[in-house]
This record gives C-alpha cells, structure tokens and sequence, in this order.
C-alpha cells in the first residue's frame, strides 16, 4: 500500500529513527516521538504498568494515527487516541521548533488534521494505569454467515440497548476474514482488573451466536497487540475502505451477511471485512456534548461504527475481486 499517502512531485520526510516513547508518571503522560510505533508506545508502557488507547496493528506509526482519530482498543473505556494529545512539538514551514499547548489553535488543528501544519517531532498524551486485560478472539460457526450475521448484531444490538448498555472496560471488533473461507469473529478485550466481571461478559458475547471457538484468556497489552497485528497483511495490493453509520440496523447486517456469505467475497487471505466503534457513553462520545470537542476538529464523536471494507490481495493475480 505503499505509495496511498504520497502524492507526486512533494517531499516524505522519514522519521523512524525518532522512536523514543518517555513516560512521565507524575504527570499522567507520556511524550512519544514522530516516528514511534503502535508496539513502540505499548512496549514501554506496559513495562510501567500504564497504557494509552492504541490501533489494532503493532507496525502502524502512532502519532499519525493518534491525530487523526485513534479507533482502536481501549478506546471505549478512555476515549480516542486524538482525546489523548495534550500538546506537541511541530516544525512549521518556516523551519521553527515551536510547541502546540492546551487551548491554542495549533493543538485544535493537530486533533483531528495532523500534519498538515509542520512536521510533528513528538506528542505528549494521556496515560492510564491498567495492570491486566482479558483478551482473545471469539470465532463463531458461520456455515451459514448471513444468518450468523443477523443473530450476531440482534443479540449485540439488544446489549447495548439494555438499562446498563454495554460496559466501558469491554471493546469488541467485528471482523470477517477468510480462515480459510469467511467466518465471522469478534475481537474480545476487557480493559479491567476486575476479571469476574469480564468473564461475566465472555458469556454474554458467546451467546449472541453458536460459537466455533473462543481463545479469551488473561494477557498482557503486547502479547495482545501481536497476536492481533497477525490477522492483518503487512505486504499487500488496493486499498481500503471506510464508510460511518450511526447503527447497524436488520437491512445493514442483511447487506454484510449477503456480501461475505456469497461467491463475491474475494479468496484472497489478505481480503478483510471489519467494524470499529464509537460507543455511546464513552469519553470521546460524550465529548462534544460535554463542550470539550471545542478543542479538536475531529467532529465524529457522536456514537457510531466505521464499517472498514479491504479489497486487499497479495500479487494482482492471486485473486477475483468483484
């Protein structure tokens, strides 16, 4: 996919020698370089018991994704990754070093539009104590996938409108791979100590739709985030799509189940259908009803799924992709 965010006749600038991820416990942060990684931020920070909302995929840079939006685990419980930039550090265009404080237009503009004001030397962002999480992969049988499909976002749907709604310590990740045909799976996390709760809530997610197999177990934040970085290529071909809405109703998981049910799935095992989440009641969507988004141009934070659609193959030969 190289080559998607470039454009002709324009400079890249390469940072990945400025890796360095420094906490600062006292403070509640941590500043990490332009050029770290996703494994970077969780490597350092889980070795002092402290982790920040992060993407799913270890060799994904973080500053890029943090300004941006930041989808990814432990979003639910403590917010998206752009609610988590206190301030940075930027060479503007004229060649100063300048720094992006809390309350200046600077920061705004760098939550949510990134770099497109200076190059970013590093971010500060918010860090967060968490010692253990539950985490694995729910797989469910999905010899007939739309019907699969269906029961899923019922059950799923039900849960999350039920008096106490779904808790925050618990993400879920839709995701249809194909292993080696589609099925459909869950990505399970509970960012919480309290495991009784959390093995409360294995059941519960079990039981929207037979399941095929389920590997939940009591993990640590980089073992979790390596085993998840295996379900997504790193070499790959296209492109990937993304489309918001608000919720999954019967006719949106009708046309999922439909579309990676049948023959036009393409076979290719880098081929991937799959759904993040803004979840009502979380920090970041409760936000700008709380009047904070004033800090940010990262307007989507009302609740709502990002159904990511990857058309994504291994040569330009390797597989029909309608």
């Amino acid at each position: 996919m190289h080559g998607r965010s470039t454009k002709p006749d324009t400079v890249v600038v390469d940072l990945r020698l400025l890796s360095t991820v420094t906490l600062d416990e006292d403070a509640g942060t941590a500043t990490v370089a332009g050029g770290a990684l996703i494994r970077d931020v969780v490597s350092t920070l889980q070795g002092q018991g402290f982790i920040t909302p992060v993407g799913l995929i270890a060799s994904v840079g973080y500053v890029r994704w943090a300004m941006y939006g930041g989808y990814g685990a432990y979003a639910s419980r403590f917010g998206l990754g752009v609610d988590q930039i206190v301030s940075a550090r930027v060479v503007t265009v004229s060649g100063e070093i300048v720094t992006a404080d809390a309350g200046s237009d600077l920061l705004q503009g760098i939550r949510g539009a990134g770099g497109a004001f200076g190059v970013i030397l590093d971010l500060t962002v918010r860090v967060y104590k968490l010692s253990s999480i539950l985490a694995g992969i729910i797989v469910f049988d999905s010899s007939d996938l739309p019907g699969v499909v269906r029961k899923f976002e019922d059950g799923y749907r039900a849960l999350g409108n039920a008096p106490n709604g779904l808790p925050a310590p618990l993400y879920l990740h839709q995701i249809v791979p194909n292993f080696p045909t589609p099925v459909l799976g869950a990505l399970f996390m509970w960012a919480n100590e309290d495991t009784a709760t959390g093995e409360e809530w294995i059941e519960k997610i079990c039981a929207l739709a037979p399941v095929m197999s389920q590997t939940v177990t009591q993990a640590t934040r980089l073992a979790w985030l390596d085993e998840q970085s295996k379900l997504f290529a790193q070499n790959m071909l296209g492109r990937m799509w993304t489309i918001n809405l608000r919720q999954i109703t019967d006719e949106v998981a009708g046309v999922i189940g439909e579309f990676t049910g049948n023959r036009r799935f393409p076979d290719d095992p880098h081929v991937l259908f799959d759904i993040h989440e803004l979840r009502g009641g979380t920090p970041s969507a409760t936000r700008q009803g709380a009047g904070i988004g004033k800090d940010s141009v990262f307007h989507a934070q009302d609740p709502h799924f990002v159904i990511e659609i990857c058309p994504t193959v291994r040569t330009r030969r390797s597989s029909r992709v309608h």
